[in-house]
């Protein structure tokens, strides 16, 4: 663990979030499917946001969560294959990466480099404990066709 007073404010560059551009996309389809012209394309601006940013593990991500240590922390994933019980990935971020992406990315490396035909999703406290299952989660999980 970092050491929590030593650390600098930077301002970095937060892109927009893949699921607006995935809802867009939909929105479009849904529209062509109705015999409607597609939205204008629009550009998603980035914002600029302040964050703080260790000064020993700059790699860390600075964790603000209810009951839990305030500090610079990192986020391990664990994808476990529950019929045969064996860990098939481990992944490690920052803690400040968001969940949802992360796992999301995760289940697609598994489908990529070993086939997995994967049909079930079981969110765990872990992983969604302070997140809250969107609707471009669920969309997103749809459209690989698991449950």
């Amino acid at each position: 663990m970092s050491n929590k007073n030593k650390f600098v404010n930077e301002l970095v560059e937060k892109s927009v979030k893949n699921y607006i551009e995935d809802l867009d996309k939909a929105v479009n389809e849904n529209r062509e499917k109705h015999g409607q012209e597609p939205l204008n394309d629009k550009t998603h601006k980035s914002e600029i946001k302040e964050t703080k940013v260790s000064a020993t593990d700059p790699e860390s991500g600075y964790m603000v969560r209810d009951n839990k240590p305030k500090g610079f922390f990192y986020l391990k994933y664990r994808t476990v294959d529950s019929k045969n019980n064996i860990i098939t990935d481990v992944h490690v971020t920052a803690d400040n990466v968001n969940d949802v992406d992360s796992y999301l990315e995760r289940i697609d490396r598994q489908i990529e480099r070993f086939g997995f035909n994967i049909k079930y999703f079981e969110r765990w406290a872990e992983i969604f404990q302070d997140t809250v299952m969107t609707a471009a989660m669920v969309d997103r999980l749809t459209h690989r066709q698991i449950d």
